[in-house]
């Protein structure tokens, strides 16, 4: 796992997953320029981050994500990609102390567009995805909607890319008050 910390320009950290894009993934024909994936989260300035504050779950389940995220395409013999989601269970339960139920691919709009993809000296190339917490109703929607729709609404209601374990609920109705 790789750690960028905040500074004064950039004040989020960014955790990266490093070793998911060693081994390619098995990707359906016609998606052979995917076969190579990394992970990364936003986590506010202020997210505990010692050895010590990761024995409790509510500081640590962003880096347990990555690793559960990260290890699926290997154990499985299969890919993730942009717009897929991985629910915690099935039935789905919240992950740790939030009412997130699992997690959304999505690619990081936030970087700059060289993030997007990385080219390796062998010539393979590193696509990049951000880890997106969902509510179960976010995640039914994307399984109604698409993705796309997901994103449309992220947009909409100005949800950030850092992650906010109090964050609006997009699939929900918008009242006066949202």
């Amino acid at each position: 796992m790789l750690f960028v910390p905040a500074t004064a320009q950039r004040p989020y950290h960014v955790l990266v997953t490093s070793g998911v894009s060693d081994e390619p993934m098995t990707v359906p024909a016609g998606h052979e320029a995917l076969n190579r994936a990394e992970l990364l989260i936003a986590l506010p300035r202020d997210w505990p981050l010692s050895e010590e504050s990761f024995k409790d779950e509510a500081n640590y389940w962003p880096l347990r994500w990555l690793k559960i995220v990260g290890r699926l395409p290997h154990q499985y013999q299969t890919w993730i990609g942009m717009g897929h989601t991985i629910p915690h269970g099935d039935p789905p339960e919240p992950i740790a102390d939030t009412q997130f139920v699992g997690v959304m691919l999505s690619a990081p709009f936030w970087l700059p567009g060289e993030f997007f993809g990385l080219k390796t000296q062998s010539g393979d190339v590193i696509t990049f995805y951000t880890l997106v917490p969902l509510y179960a109703e976010e995640m039914d929607l994307k399984l109604k909607k698409g993705a796309d729709e997901l994103e449309k609404r992220f947009d909409e209601r100005d949800i950030g890319f850092i992650l906010d374990t109090r964050r609006k609920n997009v699939a929900k109705k918008k009242s006066w008050f949202s």
